[in-house]
């Protein structure tokens, strides 16, 4: 084989991975441009799949019960897969994973007010923008609350 045949048969071999890589890239790391290796982790596929899965289900269920969506809305879906994140990143050490739960627990508390705002928003008949706008609004003074609260209390 000549040096001709080996390059030809490289660009082959690169231009096969990208193929393979544009069905299953995430999976297999696949080449994008000739020698450059694209890195991407199960850690960085998995909270966007269960994020595109999860507004698959929404969708679909929601014609057949709004209460089911609003189940399926507020799963706590995210929250084990940035817990996976954060104990993989940090070899497990129990300090670090405390702390995420810790702060965990203050945003649950922000997003409360979050829904309680846009509750409260929707009967007053707002439309969506500013029913939206108000949620988030509630969670940002509650979360400046809560994380307030948190300094004073020095932890």
């Amino acid at each position: 084989m000549n040096q001709g045949d080996r390059t030809r048969e490289g660009d082959r071999e690169n231009k096969a991975q990208v193929e393979i890589g544009a069905a299953g890239m995430l999976l297999t790391g696949a080449f994008i441009a000739k020698g450059t290796p694209m890195n991407v982790t199960w850690q960085q596929v998995v909270p966007v799949v269960a994020s595109i899965l999860t507004i698959i289900v929404i969708a679909v269920v929601r014609v057949y019960s709004k209460t089911l969506a609003a189940i399926t809305a507020t799963m706590p879906v995210t929250i084990p897969l940035a817990l996976w994140i954060v104990y993989a990143d940090s070899n497990g050490d129990q300090t670090t994973v405390v702390q995420f739960v810790e702060a965990l627990s203050i945003t649950v508390v922000a997003n409360l007010f979050f829904v309680l705002a846009m509750w409260l928003a929707a009967r007053a008949g707002w439309r969506l923008a500013p029913l939206v706008l108000a949620g988030y609004f509630a969670w940002s003074i509650a979360l400046a609350l809560m994380m307030g609260i948190k300094h004073l209390l020095g932890r």
